[in-house]
């Protein structure tokens, strides 16, 4: 009688299990059902004996028992054991299994064996659980002109080029980013990051192959000579030359006469020349005759000068060239004269014997800047230094003081742990490395040999550290 009241207790509990709710019955596969079992309208089959908890029996429990299992108090064995009971109604799911619901979405089983709320995932669902990178069929670009596209299972494809431009995520565009092409023979325009066509802009000469390139704009003309013009053809490149009737004058043909032709004046006799603009330039009248635009002699007689170049008084002789007079001590000025009171470009130093001086073009001494020692010889200031400096010897790292003379003098040698301060030149504590003679560095004023341990330092020191962060022997 008891066993019967058991048996309906259980298979009240076995219908009630099966009371899921819809989302479960939708998502659940029948294999799992299966699993479970359970047949559509049969009762659980009975188990035999008595179920143990694992790890044998524990009193402590106080008669708590695994759930699906009943305690008969009047079976026999006495109050509160087990007996012959059918397993627990079958569970809608493994604890802590998990299912993909969709392609973006997740659940777990919880520990009642129900399933949980949906997941949804960042990218993919696959093989029960969220993953991927990426969600399936979404592009992004990689460049302004590669693009890539999320596989169905979450992960980027290897990129490709867009046949034009990558904008957003997506190729578009009428041109590839950067692109170039020629919008006259002297403008061009550049393809944006868009891959749109951007705004024309000028050449600085032509624009060819779209590229800006040539070194004239088509088109443009100019003067090869002074006799010849030239073009710039549709390449941006000077054409073969042409010849003017006169000259070439502005890049363009002109002019009344050829650059360099030589007349005389036809009414006063007086020589012309063609100037490079191809017009007549009317010089000087000549003292005697014009020649097919040139006058004979070289001068009126009589006349006196200075030769232009060598200095040298000169008288034109009867037949209208000059002939050389006695040379002049210092300088030939004016109408052949000899003046000045030096020789022009010569030095001297003046009566202080600290002020350098030059002859001038006029033949006359004009001071320069006193030195800072003194003037010898040529007017050449001498000396190393003044008053009261002092440096540090760079060999010997003795100090050096200035003499009377201008030279530089050894001063005492500093006594160690003193070294010569290059900052000052005088004996003291190092301030920087420079200071310190030899390989040795400065630390905290003196000077010492770096080292890494003590076997680098002299005998008697040893290898400390210091606040430089590096070590010195003391």
């Amino acid at each position: 009688m008891q066993n019967t009241a058991l048996w309906g207790l259980l298979l009240g509990a076995a219908v009630g299990a099966c009371a899921i709710d819809d989302r479960q019955l939708v998502t659940q596969p029948e294999a799992e059902v299966a699993e479970l079992g359970v047949a559509d309208g049969d009762a659980p089959p009975p188990t035999g004996g008595t179920p143990t908890p694992a790890g044998g029996t524990d009193d402590s429990h106080d008669g708590v028992v695994a759930p699906g299992i009943a305690l008969d108090d009047s079976a026999p064995g006495g109050d509160g054991q087990q007996a012959d009971a059918p397993p627990s109604a079958a569970a809608a799911c493994a604890a802590g299994a998990t299912e993909c619901v969709s392609a973006s979405a997740t659940r777990q089983c919880t520990a009642d064996g129900e399933w949980a709320d949906t997941t949804p995932c960042a990218f993919v669902c696959a093989n029960g659980a969220c993953g991927g990178e990426c969600s399936p069929g979404t592009t992004e670009c990689l460049s302004t002109v590669r693009v890539r596209t999320c596989s169905s299972e979450g992960l980027w494809s290897t990129p490709t080029d867009c046949e034009s431009a990558c904008v957003g995520s997506a190729c578009a565009g009428e041109c590839r980013p950067g692109q170039t092409r020629c919008t006259s023979s002297t403008s061009v325009e550049v393809c944006s990051d868009q891959g749109a066509w951007g705004d024309e802009s000028a050449c600085e000469n032509a624009c060819v192959n779209a590229a800006c390139t040539g070194v004239c704009t088509p088109g443009q003309t100019r003067c090869a000579s002074e006799t010849e013009l030239e073009t710039c053809n549709d390449q941006g490149q000077w054409q073969g030359r042409a010849a003017c009737d006169f000259a070439c004058v502005d890049a363009a043909c002109g002019g009344e006469c050829a650059p360099g032709q030589r007349r005389c004046h036809p009414t006063n006799d007086a020589p012309q020349f063609c100037s490079a603009a191809g017009a007549w330039q009317t010089q000087t009248p000549c003292a005697f005759v014009c020649t097919a635009g040139s006058c004979t002699g070289e001068c009126v007689p009589g006349e006196r000068r200075c030769h232009p170049t060598r200095g040298v008084p000169q008288e034109c002789a009867s037949d209208g060239t000059w002939r050389d007079q006695s040379r002049c001590p210092f300088l030939c000025t004016g109408e052949g004269s000899c003046t000045g009171e030096c020789t022009p470009g010569s030095r001297s130093c003046d009566t202080d014997a600290r002020t350098p001086r030059l002859c001038s073009g006029d033949g006359t001494w004009h001071d320069e800047p006193s030195c800072l020692v003194e003037c010898a010889g040529e007017g050449v200031c001498t000396g190393e230094c003044t008053g009261d400096e002092r440096r540090c010897d760079p060999d010997t790292r003795n100090p050096l003081v200035c003499n009377a003379n201008g030279a530089w003098q050894v001063a005492s040698p500093c006594v160690s742990p003193d070294v010569c301060v290059t900052a000052t030149g005088s004996c003291g504590a190092c301030l920087f490395d420079s200071d310190c003679p030899n390989v040795l560095l400065c630390f905290d004023g003196d000077c010492a040999r770096n080292c890494a341990s003590d076997v680098d330092c002299e005998d008697g020191q040893i290898c400390e550290p210091t606040s430089r962060g590096i070590n010195r022997c003391v």
